[in-house]
């Protein structure tokens, strides 16, 4: 059993950068879990995001994209009603709220688990939603998603 006086080395040790005090150059979480999130957090940090992607691919400005990316992803006959004044209301602000979120995560795994959360929300279980598909379609986002991030 090991002591806190003694120490072992580990592969995930190695991850943090030691100063020369011997402390940690930033807090490092004691437990393995934790050490397992940082360096989960910095793999990913290298990896960049659906919103950031996207407006690579498109050549786009940031900006755009909450708009831009709705757009794109909506049931056809939806986005006719997006042109003739329907985005004032506020029936697509579950859509809106969904692509930015979307936007921010950064594999299409991530996005395919929050699909399936949007699905669930009783904002969807409206007619309107439901059964007349007035709402960003999923397969549109992921095959928009998979696009962007090279996975296609």
């Amino acid at each position: 059993m090991d002591t806190p006086s003694q120490s072992h080395s580990s592969p995930l040790e190695s991850l943090v950068e030691k100063d020369g005090g011997g402390r940690s150059a930033s807090a490092t979480p004691s437990t393995a879990a934790g050490r397992l999130a940082v360096a989960a957090g910095r793999n990913r940090a290298a990896k960049e995001t659906v919103q950031e992607a996207f407006c690579r691919t498109f050549s786009w400005p940031a900006d755009d994209f909450s708009r831009l990316c709705l757009r794109a992803t909506l049931y056809p006959h939806a986005r006719l009603l997006v042109l003739f004044g329907g985005h004032k209301t506020d029936w697509l602000s579950p859509d809106r709220s969904l692509v930015d979120y979307c936007g921010a995560l950064r594999s299409s795994r991530a996005v395919d688990l929050e699909l399936r959360d949007f699905a669930r929300l009783p904002e969807n279980r409206h007619f309107a939603r439901r059964v007349l598909y007035l709402h960003v379609s999923g397969r549109r986002l992921r095959a928009l998603v998979a696009r962007c991030l090279g996975e296609a």
